[in-house]
């Protein structure tokens, strides 16, 4: 092989290399804008979301429906857990998760939107409850009247309510989903961008893989 041709041979596979090192540059740059888009999407989606609103009336549902001092939210049991301790209250929220059973008495978790508090009561208290609360439910919600523990003694120490008496005072349901026009519109965008940049990736591609082929035929 002479000079002339060693040389060509060589600057040939150098293009080659830079067509490959072009291609994936552009193949990186396409899977960075896709994943950066997805990023958006997925952002300004739960922001607009109606689970958000959803949630904030649920919340406000759960408010002071007792004129009495006896009623406290979570956040005020907790701040004065010192005071409140040994002493009979009201608490609200929604029960959440599932019973636990421990023979003749339950624990059930109940949520006031801001926090969920242990209760322990008989089991034919917690029969009352007819739904839990899940991605899929609203949770039952309940007014539940008893004496708080900052420390019991009996369940090593942990902070709890043991419970006297439960009253449901609305019951809870299976939540309905629907897809909002914003995320319609989201994801819309999102498959025509990937569309178009797998397209244009194919595309440059296949120029490359062209522009070779002829190299090589010239060689």
């Amino acid at each position: 092989m002479s000079k002339k041709q060693k040389w060509w041979e060589l600057t040939r596979e150098n293009l080659e290399t830079k067509e490959m090192l072009k291609g994936i540059g552009y193949a990186i740059g396409y899977a960075v804008a896709v994943i950066l888009l997805i990023l958006v999407v997925t952002i300004v989606a739960f922001y607009f979301t109606p689970y958000i609103a959803e949630a904030s009336e649920h919340e406000d549902e759960i408010t002071r429906t007792v004129t009495n001092v006896e009623l406290y939210s979570s956040s005020e049991i907790l701040d004065r857990s010192d005071e409140l301790d040994g002493r009979t209250l009201v608490y609200e929220g929604e029960t959440i998760g599932e019973a636990l059973e421990r023979g003749d008495n339950a624990w059930v978790n109940v949520s006031d939107g801001r926090n969920a508090m242990g209760l322990w009561l008989s089991a034919s208290e917690a029969g009352k409850i007819t739904r839990y609360g899940d991605y899929r439910n609203d949770g039952d919600i309940v007014r539940a009247t008893g004496v708080f523990r900052r420390s019991c003694s009996e369940h090593g120490g942990e902070l709890d309510i043991h419970v006297s008496s439960i009253e449901i005072l609305r019951v809870g349901e299976e939540r309905s989903y629907s897809v909002s026009p914003s995320k319609g519109v989201l994801a819309a965008v999102t498959l025509v961008f990937l569309g178009g940049a797998v397209m244009l990736n194919r595309r440059y591609s296949q120029k490359s893989s062209k522009k070779i082929i002829k190299r090589r035929r010239r060689t």
